[in-house]
């Protein structure tokens, strides 16, 4: 009785010590299928993988930019949508912050402007992808404070006054990735141009011609009363000459009036 109860005992202490090492296991197998699962919420419409911190939102009919993305997201791809405004920290609102972002397409989304600080809270995002988008114009601050690489092929840019602020960001920076074969899309005078080609004073706006012209008559108005001022005298005497002409003009036709209008008094009183 005593070597079975030692027996027993002996095999309940051994079970005992391998109990803590199926733990581990456990939470291996549990933390694999939370994996499948996907670890943290995913915005709809998008698929997020954990393991490359990617998060891809393809051909979702998204109108703004999801919230939710997980935080530890270092990809973000958002593409085939409709999403004609990036406003004001669209990003610094997601609610979970994308300070680890390294990597964003927007491409084909139809984005139309973007406003200035809608990449706010994105301190290590390095590539910013915008091609083949809706933009005609780009604020001046849109990518201030960021060290980064921006792609805008195949957008609509209008090369006009508006578009003077993104050339010579162009010109002063290495942002740019395509920056050399960005073309124009209008005015009907630049299309097809290369923006980086373009002089400054080639961006113009139409309501710039109309204020030209309008200082060029102001100053052919002007010029024209100075020089009648500075001639006054000289105009006086012409006028004044020119009026006694005209006197003796008339003076000279009613003349000639009387003269051919007695024969014919003359006449009839004859025949009375």
């Amino acid at each position: 009785m005593g070597g079975t109860k030692q027996g027993t005992d002996g095999r309940a202490t051994h079970r005992e010590r391998l109990a803590p090492k199926r733990l581990p296991f456990s939470l291996a197998v549990l933390a694999a299928l939370m994996s499948l699962a996907g670890v943290f919420p995913c915005p709809r419409g998008c698929r997020c993988t954990d393991r490359s911190r990617s998060v891809e939102c393809r051909d979702s009919n998204l109108s703004q930019i999801p919230q939710g993305i997980p935080a530890c997201a270092r990809r973000l791809l958002i593409t085939g949508n409709n999403i004609p405004l990036l406003g004001e920290q669209s990003f610094a609102g997601n609610g979970t912050g994308l300070a680890r972002l390294g990597a964003l397409s927007l491409q084909a989304n139809h984005i139309r402007r973007i406003a200035p600080g809608a990449f706010d809270g994105l301190a290590s995002l390095r590539t910013l992808n915008l091609s083949a988008n809706a933009l005609a114009s780009i604020a001046a601050d849109a990518f201030l404070g960021l060290r980064l690489k921006v792609y805008l092929f195949a957008n609509p840019l209008v090369c006009d006054c508006e578009l003077q602020p993104v050339y010579w960001w162009l010109k002063n920076t290495s942002q740019a990735g395509d920056g050399q074969s960005l073309t124009c899309f209008g005015p009907e005078a630049l299309n097809g141009s290369i923006l980086g080609r373009l002089r400054a004073e080639d961006l113009k706006c139409p309501e710039d011609t109309y204020v030209f012209f309008a200082i060029v008559l102001a100053l052919i108005g002007a010029t024209f009363l100075m020089v009648l001022y500075l001639n006054r005298n000289g105009i006086k005497r012409w006028a004044s000459n020119f009026r006694e002409a005209c006197h003796d003009q008339m003076e000279g036709y009613q003349y000639r009036y009387e003269q051919d209008r007695e024969p014919g008094i003359a006449s009839v009183t004859a025949v009375v």
